[in-house]
């Protein structure tokens, strides 16, 4: 059963052209990784300095092993990465979905 939910963060305003740009240019594997563990569908989307991520995933495999993205060094270097071009003080904020037509 695929699941839905999206993540929203603050960027740095200084540092959205950074953002993009490595949006533009995603590691090699990246993906596989993500796929790997259930993922489905990413896409993110920006307005200004506000960013919001959609996912969907398969439930079952993504609960099984989304813990491997910890431990994974591809995903572990992007998320620092990922992590430097935030607003310092925004703590992200996960949204579950309720409808969908």
């Amino acid at each position: 059963m695929k699941e839905r939910f999206l993540l929203r963060r603050v960027l740095d305003p200084t540092k959205v052209t950074e953002y993009v740009k490595w949006h533009k240019n995603v590691p090699e594997g990246l993906m596989d990784i993500y796929r790997k563990v259930g993922v489905t569908d990413l896409s993110c989307f920006l307005c200004e300095n506000d960013l919001v991520v959609f996912m969907e995933v398969d439930r079952e495999i993504y609960q099984q092993h989304r813990h491997e993205l910890a431990s994974d060094p591809i995903d572990t270097q992007w998320q620092s990465l990922m992590a430097t071009l935030n607003e310092p003080n925004y703590n992200p904020l996960e949204y579950n979905e309720v409808f969908r037509m």
